[in-house]
């Protein structure tokens, strides 16, 4: 063939191959109509900006523009088109759409305030209703609510933003982890922490300090003073969507062993919301300092040293890039934080990188795809009553008394050290975790649909511990290397219909089933010798190591599951569902566990109401779910050791339990739901009772079992927590120019021990002689201990102890409120509170015993101490015995004077968050530039008399909460952020 021929030919090709993908197309395009619209609010005529558009039936859609505005190119056909925006009644239209057709729609959202439209996926088996078809309560928090504050972790996320969710704070170090509860304590010994999901996946709530011995997150108790820190700091807020937040064992049933303290489950941003072909990025960038002087008349001059050695800033910066096609939308960011709060020696570096794609094969079949790297790395000095920790040594340094470094308690003669030999004295921690998710959504004919999901997790937690040799704890130098790997997996395929019963009576049905393993691997070694700094590697220490300790454990778990709702007239909903649950955790002979669940929720005709009410639902749940031991909790511990150089012996670590079985907590809670003055104004009050039976209490065994006193784990326990959420909201101003959001919640939680199955025991806190007790009858847990008793010659006497004061509180609140001035300006503040507990000062005893405090207990108090109990009983004068008398009394912890109300009230946050006009933005190519200042913690009004009445020593479990011994209190922070669009 010529050359001309040939590229002819070749020419002619390529044209027919274009001609083909181009016609049909072309013609496509021609034989389709256009739809354009327009959503706005009902009230104040306001363009809604970022309005969900939906074809219902497929999974075409698009999003409304700065305008409100949105277009959509159909085929020919009949359609019910559907706009929804948060905090607005969803609205729909149905149409015909004939070929080269342009139609223009309006849609006028009224006001949700009850935000019944909500759609919700947690807890429903894939069914995904409307919170208007929930019998149980939810608390959901959406971007719109982050936007305009400081938020920098997973707490700080969900602190005052719903009922029944506690946040317990324990320090003011970077790093540390906060305990979340929902719903009070349900569990004496085990694990009171809700199931976290990040898009599916469950996440690994790993404590690295921890001294309960019953962690079932996986903590590990390293004997060293601080706090926990943890997984959940692994969180970035700048990725979250939407958090949907189950409260309790009615509504997390499905979920099976680990969700009877109820289920947070977050969703991160996947580019959902904007129109085909609509880029965004975005850079924000966070400076935040941290402010001491909020304590300035309770600080010596060392305490302030200690805060104000490190810079105390934070830097926050995020980039991130979402988009959509036609098929296709997708969102990744990275984000780098370095947290400093003045502490000395306190440093949190944390990066992030997110990546979410979601790619819609045809109108059937979607796929999602996700993946997450995260690194934490955490320094931290010693803290929280360690005779190590710099913050105990510049408490106790009394300005008045030595103006050198090296000074000494004026009453016991104990020496307090510079505060600066501790940077020889270092504890690292350096967490990362991988995490992966694949879901595969297809619809089946007949209105059914096929959801498949898998979930990965790998995650990696070292701790280093180092003292430099010289240093006064270990002059020879010390290093401990503790390394925890851990690997998860889960996998769900959920099959759901919906079904036509009769006329105006319908029913979706789900079939699901899910598996769950997880495997942790953990190394610790030491070495007696060391004279290296904490960043280098074991092997650089003194090879001679204390023995290493090793250790592998396995979990894994599997259910199915069905759940069905059945809708009545629109106004009743029916749901029925239980879950067989089978846990490793109890051993392969252990029988499946069945958890039941059950929901109602009726909306009142509101025409037969008082003509304000806008909406009226009542509603009520009951429901189980499971709480495990342990992993390996059922089965016999050995430790091989060596009686000499010929004989080795294995000694029990654990003698186990083989008949050991869930706690199961069943709930009920009943509640309603009110909206008045046309979705203004919103009310919803819940009742709800958890009652745990079969609870997990630690024993020592006796001597006689062959033991030799150890642990183990009985099904003895029954514990009850009930209370009322109350929560009141709405917008009191709503005008084209001024908006003002205002939010008032209430929690009250009483927790009980119903049965301690003949083994109450008592806690005590840190070597502390004022003990917490757990008994039949009391609150979880109690204060107990006896009061002072003198006799006739000044002699101290303990008398029988006596319960005294709890230590979770009993009412928790919140007040919120926004106002939006001309759409760009806004201010914003939250107050939180908490009453009916009590907290343990022993800071303040400590301080009073070096006489740091106010001055009461003199040196003069403790000579005259000791020169009266010199003497014989007979031979002391009235004068000796009152100063004897006068010094237990100051002295002694067995005091109602060191057990103080916890009650607090704090400005939590306010901010100030201001929107550049368009018209200057655009003119830089930029689509819009958000200025905001917030101030944290910026007042408290309390009558405790500590630093602070948040913090707890050690922040572990609840067991161990209540107790303020030498604790860093949470400072003052001050923060200016900038976010981009472009």
């Amino acid at each position: 063939m010529r050359p001309s021929l040939q590229r002819f030919t070749v020419g002619a090709g390529l044209v027919l191959i274009a001609l083909a993908m181009f016609f049909p197309a072309a013609l496509a395009q021609q034989l389709s109509g256009t739809v354009k619209g327009k959503a706005t609010d009902a009230a104040t005529k306001e363009a809604l900006v970022g309005a969900n558009v939906l074809v219902l039936g497929t999974t075409r859609g698009t999003a409304t523009d700065v305008d409100g505005k949105f277009t959509l190119t159909l085929p020919p056909g009949d359609y019910t088109l559907e706009v929804r925006s948060i905090g607005y009644t969803k609205k729909s239209q149905t149409f015909t759409l004939g070929a080269g057709q342009n139609l223009d729609l309006t849609y006028e959202l009224q006001q949700d305030v009850l935000k019944m439209d909500e759609v919700v996926v947690t807890g429903t088996g894939g069914l995904a209703p409307s919170k208007a078809r929930l019998g149980n309560s939810i608390g959901t928090i959406s971007t719109e609510s982050l936007k305009k504050a400081s938020i920098t972790n997973i707490q700080q996320v969900l602190d005052g933003k719903t009922t029944g969710v506690q946040i317990l704070n324990s320090s003011g170090m970077a790093g540390v982890n906060s305990i979340i509860q929902l719903r009070g304590v349900g569990s004496i010994t085990g694990n009171n922490s809700p199931l976290i999901m990040v898009d599916g996946v469950r996440m690994t709530q790993l404590n690295t300090w921890s001294n309960d011995g019953n962690n079932s997150s996986g903590g590990t108790y390293d004997g060293r003073g601080g706090q926990v820190v943890g997984t959940l700091n692994m969180i970035n807020p700048g990725d979250i969507d939407r958090v949907e937040i189950l409260k309790g064992a009615s509504a997390a049933t499905l979920y099976g062993s680990d969700a009877a303290n109820g289920v947070i489950q977050i969703f991160t941003k996947s580019g959902a919301g904007l129109a085909p072909g609509v880029t965004k990025f975005q850079y924000s960038t966070e400076y935040k300092i941290a402010d001491w002087s909020i304590y300035n008349s309770q600080f010596s001059t060392a305490a302030k040293e200690v805060v104000a050695s490190n810079p105390g800033v934070t830097n926050n910066n995020q980039f991130s890039i979402m988009g959509a096609g036609a098929q296709y939308r997708f969102y990744t960011a990275a984000s780098v934080s370095d947290a400093q709060t003045g502490v000395m020696y306190n440093r949190n570096m944390n990066r992030d990188f997110k990546a979410n794609f979601t790619y819609f094969i045809d109108d059937a079949n979607q796929l999602k795809v996700g993946a997450g790297y995260v690194s934490d790395d955490v320094q931290r000095p010693d803290a929280d009553n360690s005779t190590w920790s710099p913050w105990y040594h510049a408490l106790y340094k009394h300005d008045s008394i030595a103006a050198n470094r090296e000074w000494r308690n004026p009453n016991d003669g104990r020496t307090y050290r510079d505060v600066n030999i501790f940077s020889q004295y270092k504890i690292n921690y350096a967490n990362k975790r991988y995490s992966g998710n694949v879901e595969y959504a297809l619809k089946l004919p007949y209105r059914h649909n096929l959801e498949v999901r898998i979930g990965y997790e790998n995650l990696s937690a070292q701790q280093v511990v180092a003292r430099n040799a010289g240093f006064v704890l270990s002059p020879a130098g010390f290093r401990l290397f503790d390394n925890r790997a851990i690997s998860a997996f889960n996998g769900q395929v959920i099959l759901s219909g919906s079904y036509q019963l009769m006329d105006q009576v319908s029913a979706d049905v789900s079939y699901g089933a899910d598996y769950y393993k997880t495997a942790n691997d953990f190394l610790s070694n030491s070495s007696g010798t060391f004279t290296a700094g904490a960043d280098q590697k074991q092997e650089d220490g003194d090879p001679t190591s204390f023995a290493p300790v090793e250790a592998h454990t396995s979990f894994s778990s599997g259910s199915m599951f069905v759940q069905s709702q059945f809708d009545v007239y629109k106004s009743l909903f029916l749901t029925l569902g239980g879950r067989i649950d089978k846990s490793s955790a109890f051993g392969s002979d252990a029988s499946p566990q069945f958890y039941p669940k059950a929901s109602a929720s009726y909306l009142l005709p509101v025409q037969s109401l008082n003509p304000y009410v806008s909406l009226a639902k009542v509603r009520g749940s009951f429901g189980k779910a499971g709480r495990q031991p342990d992993v390996g909790a059922a089965l016999i511990a050995l430790r091989k050791e060596a009686l000499n150089a010929a004989n080795q012996s294995f000694v029990f670590l654990r003698p186990g339990n083989p008949q050991l079985k869930p706690a199961v907590t069943s709930e009920y809670e009943v509640g309603g739901d009110l909206a008045f003055l046309d979705n203004r104004l919103g009310v919803e009050v819940t009742y709800y009772r958890q009652h745990t039976t079969d609870d997990l209490f630690a024993v020592e065994t006796k001597p006689s079992d062959g033991y030799g006193n150890r642990i183990q784990m009985l099904n003895v326990g029954e514990v009850e927590s009930k209370g009322f959420e109350i929560s009141v909201f709405g917008t009191p101003i709503m005008t084209d120019q001024v908006r003002m959001d205002s939010r008032l919640n209430v929690t009250t939680v009483d927790n009980k021990v119903l049965d301690d199955g003949g083994f109450p025991f008592n806690k005590t806190p840190f070597g502390a002689l004022v003990i917490l007790r757990v008994e039949k009858g009391h609150s979880v847990p109690e204060f107990y201990y006896g009061n002072q008793v003198f006799d006739q010659y000044g002699n101290l006497t303990i008398g029988p102890s006596e319960f005294r004061g709890q230590v979770i509180p009993t009412l928790t609140g919140n007040f919120t409120t926004s106002l939006t001035l001309f759409r760009d300006l806004s201010f914003s503040f939250n107050f939180v509170g908490a009453t009916g507990h009590k907290i343990l000062n022993l800071t303040k005893e400590a301080l009073r015993l070096a006489g740091r405090f106010d001055g009461e207990f003199t040196p003069e108090i403790r000579a005259a101490f000791l020169t009266a109990n010199a003497k014989a009983n007979t031979q002391r004068t009235p004068d000796e015995i009152q100063a004897i008398k006068t010094y237990w009394t100051l002295a002694n912890r067995y005091s109602d004077e060191f057990l103080e109300d916890g009650s607090y009230i704090k400005l939590r946050e306010v901010s100030v968050s201001y929107s550049l006009p368009q018209s200057w933005v655009s003119s830089v190519g930029l689509k819009n530039v958000d200025l905001m200042f917030s101030a944290y913690n910026v007042f408290m009004i309390t009558k405790y008399e500590g630093f602070d009445p948040e913090v707890s020593v050690g922040g572990a479990s609840v067991l161990h909460r209540g107790s303020d011994s030498q604790s860093i209190p949470s400072p003052r922070f001050f923060a200016l952020k900038t976010s981009i669009n472009f």
